[in-house]
């Protein structure tokens, strides 16, 4: 189905020029003079030059906009257009708008007074960009998309028409008169420089008159500095005040728990990661707008209710999921107090049960008090299920006789020991998923925890360590982090591991296997391994070192894109090492095809009288591939 565009048309002269064009010359006589007797008749009677001339007369306004349809393949009335004049083009725009009209559009003027002149030019880029707002502050209350056509009027508007669409995150196309093709200018990967801002805040200030560049964009300094670092564009979708309200005072509290992380050593999972998670839905969004197909309604959200709560839901898991690698400590059911700060090893494998953990204990301080139960519930379900190992239908394929295992499912019954106890059976299983008891917030449920998954499984690439020189440093530090347990506890049987070759990695993973499972027996039975056990400080080791691994594995990736090219879904995996593409592209058809077998189970239809659609693609149109990297 298509969407409502509300399209920006800055209005320029090229009507009045285009039409000069086609009218001879009188004997002798060059084109200036010709303009200067001729214009005053031609701007009198524009109509009637443009009907006598026809569309091939054509002008910047009415070429962009038969293009931008074109390009697009949307009909005329999903379009309404604002026509912004500058001084001297009110009348084209006039006329234009008659014409248009004519031809069935949805035409409004927008007036301003834009002039060059120097005394006047601050009010005018002013009054231009505050236009541009409003009109795009009138299509997000109409859930309508927002692009501007910048191919006429002064060249000064297009620059700052693209300066709005980097701020803004606005298309903007411009067509030249020469094009056959509308063009399309790609938002650029351009972001403040905080720091900067900061500082230079204070040096405006200083300064007794000066055009304000800042004001153009937030009404304060405060409104800005929370737009650079906690703004995130997918929450100007969630249309209900209440959710929307939450995740504005929420998320600059959720940007920061990261301060705690318990296991830095890892790549990273902190906000850089949220962000990237939603990213890519945004995306997805706008190749299936591409595509003329609605998100929402192929993914059977038919409510604006259905898709604020899927927006709530995705943007606060994509926040809060891997919360749990902050956890420093757990209380089990009875009153009994456990630290986690010897175990990174507990903490990374069960971070999905400690984030639920936290969730449920800091529902206050995440701003989350204001939550209705049921969609806190939901929220703690989708955040718990986003391990791939926890199934959402399919029954769970699991070996309690395998102390982790079995240290899992104690952990989780004897850790969260709030109402509504959750617990170790696929989501359409556990007890609060049934206790939700209203079959739309199941149904969204299930499909907020399968998202999830599927972009959780697709952030790989070496965005996760950040960059090289991060990359450099973590590893240098966690070097000499293990350097020192080993000193310090007199373990120098493992320095052998510090040479990190090939060698090294496997003789420390059957190395791996043996501990841990000596540590989760340990565990299980109750007892305590603080610091001053040797098992304790080998596994710290085993641990640190094994990240070296994961370091290697996700800087080697350039990335993972999905895109949707004839209503198919294909993730396109470009890396430097072919066994290592082989690898996340295994990795992520295991996650879909998980999701699949879930979809397919008999129990979603006994439940929901019909299968759940998990994901808002057909599973048999979704392909993995590995792109080549630029000159290979």
């Amino acid at each position: 189905m298509s969407k409502k565009i509300y399209v920006a048309v800055t209005v320029g002269t090229s009507l009045i020029d285009n039409l000069f064009k086609k009218i001879p010359l009188e004997k002798d006589e060059n084109l200036i003079s010709f303009r200067k007797k001729k214009i005053k008749e031609i701007e009198e009677n524009l109509k009637e030059y443009l009907e006598k001339y026809g569309d091939d007369v054509s002008s910047a306004e009415l070429n962009s906009i038969c293009k931008f349809r074109n390009f697009r393949n949307v009909e005329k009335n999903f379009l309404s257009i604002f026509l912004i004049t500058t001084e001297g083009t009110k009348k084209i725009a006039e006329v234009l708008k008659e014409r248009l009209c004519n031809k069935g559009y949805d035409v409004r003027l927008e007036n301003t007074d834009f002039s060059l002149e120097e005394s006047k030019i601050k009010d005018s880029i002013r009054e231009f960009f505050n236009t541009l707002k409003k009109l795009k502050a009138l299509a997000d209350e109409e859930n309508a998309e927002f692009v501007i056509l910048s191919s006429g009027g002064y060249k000064i508007l297009s620059d700052y028409s693209y300066l709005f669409s980097t701020i803004f995150k606005v298309p903007v196309y411009y067509v030249h008169e020469k094009m056959s093709k509308l063009v399309s200018i790609p938002l650029a990967p351009l972001y403040w420089d905080y720091r900067v801002f900061v500082n230079m805040t204070t040096r405006l200030k200083k300064t007794p008159e000066f055009f304000d560049p800042l004001e153009l964009i937030k009404d304060s300094i405060e409104e800005i500095k929370y737009d650079l670092i906690y703004n995130e564009p997918v929450v100007d979708m969630v249309k209900d005040d209440s959710y929307r309200e939450i995740l504005k005072s929420a998320i600059p509290i959720w940007h920061n728990l990261w301060i705690g992380d318990l296991i830095p050593e890892t790549v990273e999972h902190s906000q850089k990661h949220s962000r990237r998670l939603l990213e890519r839905f945004e995306m997805i969004l706008e190749d299936f707008r591409k595509s003329d197909f609605d998100f929402f309604e192929e993914y059977e959200l038919e409510t604006e209710d259905e898709i604020n709560k899927f927006l709530f839901l995705l943007i606060a898991s994509a926040y809060l999921h891997d919360i749990g690698h902050t956890v420093l400590a757990f209380e089990t059911e009875d009153g009994e107090f456990k630290s986690l700060k010897n175990f990174p090893e507990v903490v990374r494998e069960f971070h999905n049960v400690f984030s639920v953990y936290e969730i449920s204990r800091k529902r206050n301080f995440l701003e989350l008090e204001k939550l209705n139960e049921k969609l806190f519930n939901a929220l703690r379900l989708v955040v718990l299920y986003h391990r791939k190992k926890m199934n959402l239908v399919k029954p769970l394929d699991i070996d309690f006789s395998n102390y982790k295992e079995r240290y899992a499912k104690d952990l989780l019954e004897k850790t969260l020991k709030y109402e509504n106890k959750l617990d170790y059976s696929p989501l359409v299983e556990n007890k609060i998923f049934h206790d939700l008891e209203d079959e739309k917030i199941k149904k969204i449920t299930l499909k907020v925890a399968a998202f999830l998954k599927f972009l959780d499984e697709l952030d790989v690439q070496a965005d996760r360590v950040v960059d090289k020189y991060y990359q450099s440093v973590r590893q240098e530090r966690t070097k000499e982090e293990v350097e020192e347990i080993i000193k310090l506890k007199n373990l120098s049987n493992y320095e052998k591991f510090l040479e990190f070759n090939e060698e090294a990695f496997k003789k420390l993973e059957d190395l791996r296997k043996e501990k841990y499972n000596e540590m989760y027996k340990r565990l299980f039975d109750g007892y305590e391994i603080d610091q001053q056990f040797e098992l304790a400080n080998e596994i710290k080791i085993i641990f640190k070192i094994s990240q070296f691994e994961h370091f290697k594995k996700h800087s080697s990736i350039e990335y993972v894109i999905p895109e949707i090219e004839n209503g198919k879904l294909i993730i396109k995996i470009s890396g430097k090492d072919e066994n290592i593409c082989d690898e996340v592209k295994k990795d992520i058809e295991d996650q879909i095809n998980r999701l699949k077998k879930d979809q397919e189970e008999k129990k979603l239809e006994e439940d929901f009288g019909k299968n759940i659609k998990l994901l808002p693609f057909d599973f048999e149109k979704i392909t993995v591939k590995i792109d080549k990297p630029k000159g290979s």
